[in-house]
């Protein structure tokens, strides 16, 4: 079965190979970005109790965390999510590094200069929405931390340096290749490798176009 879907909390796209025969144990993740990190905590954490024997490994293309990228602006909603992953311990622990408190945006139009609106993140008591304000962030920061949290998870493994170029479904299993000669094989694959997915383009949904 192919599943192809756009991943509505994050700027990217998300494919998967999978075998649906019940809850999957060898999960490889195609991109080490903050998608891919983010998809390999929140799989830990919802089926470690129920798999005792689960694996993870993401493959990142390159050899080292990319420092590609400005600033982030992380609303409650993420901030909450990244919490339940443990990933805000990891940005508090990297004092300024890991990013400033947000109390409110203010909005001005480009054209005239006029003050537009104001988006408020402390409330009215000043302390957030459900205990959340906004924080601003290098994305490299974001990135280092989220690596931090994996590491910590005893089932999430990362291999830099993996070029995705095929991959096919076997019986049970599905089966990468990469472009050092080495292959791995799991029985659920996700690709979380950028709006211009490697893994959707060549081997879920080679017929769509990636667009932003």
């Amino acid at each position: 079965m192919h599943i192809h879907c756009r991943c509505i909390s994050l700027p990217y796209y998300l494919s998967c190979f999978m075998v649906p025969m019940g809850p999957p144990r060898n999960i490889l993740v195609l991109g080490g970005g903050i998608a891919g990190i983010a998809a390999a905590l929140a799989l830990s954490r919802e089926l470690s109790q129920k798999v005792p024997d689960l694996k993870i490994t993401i493959f990142e293309l390159h050899n080292v965390p990319s420092t590609s990228g400005g600033a982030i602006n992380l609303n409650q909603a993420a901030q909450r999510h990244l919490d339940h992953l443990g990933v805000l311990e990891e940005l508090d622990k990297m004092g300024a590094d890991g990013g400033v408190e947000v109390k409110a945006v203010e909005l001005f139009s480009i054209h005239s200069g006029r003050r537009l609106g104001r988006v408020d993140f402390a409330g009215k008591d000043g302390k957030g929405y459900g205990g959340y304000k906004a924080r601003r962030v290098m994305r490299i920061s974001l990135h280092l931390a989220m690596l931090a949290a994996a590491e910590k998870t005893c089932n999430i493994e990362v291999k830099f340096g993996k070029k995705v170029i095929d991959g096919i479904e076997s019986g049970e299993t599905v089966t990468i290749f990469f472009e050092d000669g080495s292959s791995a094989v799991g029985d659920l694959a996700l690709g979380c490798d950028g709006v211009h997915s490697p893994t959707r383009m060549r081997l879920v949904d080679p017929s769509t176009l990636s667009e932003y």
